[in-house]
């Protein structure tokens, strides 16, 4: 659909053309809504994790830098944005390898 109908809008906007401007609405926000709750429980796992290295650090604190490095990176370019994505995956990659190796 999105070759046939390439927009801006993603599948909001395909929603909206084929079915209805309710289920564009409601696909849009139930994708906001979604990515706001993924994002909420990442920094507050973040948190979590980072009581076990820095015990006497608040974690408002761990939260509220994180989710500055999160929103900085997703506000920088494409280029920049899938420069961390590519580490990140590397870094995810041979942890898995060394866990396998080990």
């Amino acid at each position: 659909m999105t070759v046939a109908y390439p927009t801006s809008g993603s599948f909001g906007t395909i929603a909206e053309k084929y079915i209805s401007q309710l289920a564009g609405f409601l696909v849009r926000y139930s994708y906001w809504i979604a990515n706001v709750l993924a994002v909420g429980v990442e920094v507050s796992a973040i948190a979590v994790y980072m009581k076990y290295w820095f015990p006497d650090v608040p974690g408002i604190i761990s939260i509220a830098f994180f989710a500055a490095v999160l929103i900085y990176v997703n506000m920088r370019s494409v280029n920049t944005f899938a420069t961390f994505e590519y580490w990140f995956s590397m870094i995810k990659v041979s942890a898995i390898v060394m866990f396998i190796i080990l």
